[in-house]
């Protein structure tokens, strides 16, 4: 019960909401949200009901496409011509034309007077990378003795880019070869992905890989068998397996997430895409095709039927499905039987959209692939100096990248191996004791022309009078190595020399100066009567 002021209050509070809900209108309570701070991309409805919200283990996601990704991937590389340039640019990028390059950099610390400097063992050095080389160029890399260094490394690149993955077995002893060293790739699917067990050690075999509990690998499990069932039965592998130390293996793929056993194919992110655009384009040929021999079919005009009432009175046959079928020639013209009607078959794709619809789906296959949208698809329309320059610094970047991986995963691994067994086998005539000091690998890869050279020239001579470049860096970056272009120099000018030519050598190093502006460059071509010779021949009339 409500009594004096309280019952005037409640009145007053009343009339209060009945002027606001006239004022305001009437609020409905479900009209009312509460606004919580979250994430968009965490979202729930129609149009993210199709996207994966369960939380499932990279490890888990490779087992499960294993062969499927593997046997798409390698269907891409064979039949699809934007696969195929995808995978070769990916090679070249790393290996291009010679193939990585070693230069040891063996040395020891030495201290002369109050300092310490690291010296090179110039005869090791030169023995070793001789050795290398030999070795390389005389296939003995593989045990299939086929392929010499450069081709090996291209093929396992090519490998490991479409299967997502290639095992590398490392062979030693003096019965391969003079060296004692060779090695043995494993395909992926030798490596079983459904082997997955607890083992008595307390291992586990997970998709062939035996890890301890930190994920350590430990060995790998390979199905046993031989060429003749390869050919005769595709893999069909035995169901035996050889354990493999992993100190044996080299395998070789790129970790793209923690606790990562198996690799994947790096077509994946782009397959579909790849895939349905083909589908697209042998679809439209095909039916081009059709257009182009006769651009029509029959059609039945119901109860008109003439003759027999079939085609067989103009000597057609049926198919399988008991259809009626009329063959057809390039060029060739048809005559329609009583009874039937000729309907257009010609062909209107591709349409004035499909230009930019490809474009776009070749753009997004280039940033699924890391590479440049020109290099994939062919297409350098619209391409000026400075947009291709622009264009080539990411993709380079990418190839720099790749070759430290592989590098770090594959080559400095072979080397220390083949090192240790050529010193063993006195095929260096080094001590190998000092194993630790002779195995000190630096390998260039493929490096690129300057896109302005005589801008990036000028640069880096500002950055040597700056300190803020060597010599050793700048010819890094061309893949060269200091020490050899020095001896290659010094070759030079003693050839120079023997020929009597010192002082046209000396003036070329001297007085012609190489680095100048492109404005500069184009004046001294108009000043020499048009022909653009007129620096080279005051030089050559100054010496003579």
């Amino acid at each position: 019960m409500i009594f004096g002021k309280d019952k005037q209050r409640l009145a007053d509070l009343q009339n209060t909401v009945s002027e606001l809900t006239e004022k305001l209108g009437t609020v409905k309570t479900d009209a009312v949200k509460i606004v919580e701070r979250k994430f968009n991309m965490a979202e729930v409805d129609r149009l993210t009901a199709d996207w994966n919200s369960f939380v499932s283990t990279f490890n888990r996601d490779v087992r499960i496409g294993g062969s499927t990704l593997i046997a798409r991937a390698r269907e891409l590389y064979q039949n699809d011509p934007h696969a195929k340039k995808i995978t070769r640019n990916f090679v070249r990028g790393i290996i291009g034309s010679n193939g990585f390059v070693l230069r040891n950099k063996a040395g020891e610390w030495k201290q002369i007077g109050n300092e310490w400097k690291f010296e090179l063992d110039t005869l090791a050095n030169s023995k070793i990378n001789e050795a290398w080389y030999q070795y390389g160029i005389n296939k003995h890399i593989c045990i299939e003795g086929d392929q010499t260094s450069r081709a090996y490394s291209a093929t396992n690149l090519q490998t490991a880019f479409v299967d997502g993955e290639v095992f590398i077995r490392m062979l030693k002893g003096k019965s391969y070869n003079d060296y004692g060293f060779t090695t043995q790739v494993i395909t992926a699917e030798r490596v079983d992905w459904k082997l997955n067990k607890d083992l008595p050690n307390g291992n586990y075999i997970v998709m062939g890989i035996e890890v301890t509990k930190q994920y350590k690998k430990v060995a790998v499990w390979v199905r046993k068998g031989d060429p003749k069932s390869e050919v005769d039965y595709g893999y069909n592998w035995s169901a035996e397996y050889d354990r493999i130390p992993i100190e044996q293996i080299i395998h070789l793929f790129k970790k793209e997430t923690v606790h990562q056993l198996r690799g994947i194919t790096q077509l994946a992110p782009v397959g579909i895409r790849l895939k349905m655009l083909y589908g697209i384009e042998e679809a439209a040929l095909v039916r081009l095709r059709a257009s182009a021999n006769v651009p029509w079919v029959y059609e039945e005009i119901p109860n008109q039927m003439g003759g027999s009432g079939s085609l067989a009175s103009v000597g057609q046959a049926k198919d399988a499905s008991g259809n009626q079928v009329m063959d057809s020639d390039t060029g060739g013209i048809l005559t329609a039987p009583k009874g039937y009607q000729v309907k257009s078959l010609e062909s209107d794709f591709p349409s004035a959209t499909y230009d930019p619809f490809k474009k776009g789906i070749l753009h997004s296959i280039a940033a699924g692939t890391e590479q440049e949208y020109a290099a994939v698809s062919g297409d350098w329309n619209g391409y000026n100096y400075s947009v291709s320059r622009a264009a080539n610094e990411d993709p380079r970047d990418v190839h720099k990248e790749n070759q430290t991986w592989f590098s770090e995963q594959c080559e400095n691994i072979l080397f220390a191996n083949w090192l240790e067994m050529a010193l063993m086998s006195d095929m260096l005539k080094l001590p190998i004791i000092k194993f630790d000091k002779f195995n000190r690998p630096y390998f260039f890869g493929r490096r690129w022309q300057y896109a302005n050279p005589t801008d990036e020239m000028n640069s880096n001579i500002l950055g040597l009078q700056s300190f803020q470049k060597t010599f050793e860096s700048i010819l890094a970056d061309q893949g060269l190595d200091l020490e050899e272009q020095l001896d290659q120099i010094a070759s030079e000018q003693k050839l120079f020399k023997s020929k009597g030519l010192e002082a046209l050598y000396t003036l070329l190093m001297t007085k012609y100066s190489g680095i100048q502006s492109n404005q500069q460059s184009n004046n001294n071509n108009n000043s020499s009567n048009g022909n653009g010779n007129g620096k080279a021949k005051h030089l050559l009339t100054e010496f003579m």
